[in-house]
């Protein structure tokens, strides 16, 4: 079975290339005419078929708990690359991610991130990051969100890591409801430094599930830390009842 898994994978690489290719070229034209909701379902469907290709099935917890009558911001605990196809293939709303500077210097995919409004996150540079929040601010619609990942950068081991106040006071200043998004499974598929994602099974089982909403409404940039900290609180929690649920590596 081993066998057959690391075969799946590496042909699941081999299928990644060509098929981000062509919908990074599909999201570019759609993103430059302001069809944002047309090339989220292409982005959705690209996401699906590549968690398909590498064995892994997403199931979501509280969904009902995301609010439909406003723009948000969820978080998520950052572990691996498959947690941001998990999210932009199951998180029933149009989002925006942010994502280091990096990644836009990649041929096809990073300008298909910019046309989706994706945030350029420079790492280290305070500054830049809050002013491309504040430029963001008003962009939170009912059918534009954002989500961002607070401890900055993938873990390297199955852990929750501490939390910036960034987006804490982002959402604060854009007065819309935080949702936390609590993710478990990703960091077995694909390791921080490992090259062939699921390689030594069949099928792997995300776990993601959604908080209930931490209002905004009323708080200043001083109240970051305190909300911060209640996200922190409520992550950590949720991620350690999950880890059973989970297969090990």
């Amino acid at each position: 079975m081993r066998a057959l898994a690391l075969l799946r994978s590496i042909l699941g690489i081999v299928f990644l290339i060509p098929w981000t290719v062509l919908y990074s070229v599909i999201t570019i034209v759609l993103g430059n005419v302001n069809q944002f909701a047309r090339a989220d379902r292409y982005v959705r469907y690209w996401a699906r078929k590549l968690l398909d290709a590498f064995g892994v099935h997403v199931k979501l917890h509280g969904v009902e708990n995301i609010p439909t009558d406003r723009g948000v911001l969820f978080i998520f605990n950052h572990q691996s690359h498959f947690d941001i196809l998990a999210l932009k293939a199951h998180v029933p709303r149009v989002l925006s991610f942010g994502a280091k500077a990096e990644l836009f210097k990649i041929p096809f995919f990073g300008p298909a991130m910019r046309a989706l409004g994706t945030l350029p996150i420079e790492r280290g540079n305070r500054a830049e990051v809050f002013r491309v929040y504040q430029k963001a601010q008003e962009r939170f619609s009912s059918t534009l969100n954002f989500i961002l990942a607070p401890e900055g950068t993938r873990q390297s081991k199955p852990e929750i890591g501490i939390f910036k106040k960034g987006p804490f006071i982002f959402a604060i200043n854009g007065q819309v409801p935080i949702v936390p998004v609590v993710i478990a499974g990703a960091y077995e598929i694909l390791p921080k430094h490992s090259l062939i994602p699921n390689s030594r099974r069949l099928s792997r089982t995300v776990h993601m599930e959604f908080l209930p909403p931490l209002e905004t409404q009323g708080l200043t940039a001083q109240d970051a830390a305190t909300i911060r900290d209640e996200a922190y609180s409520q992550v950590l929690r949720t991620f350690t009842k999950l880890q059973p649920l989970i297969e090990p590596l």
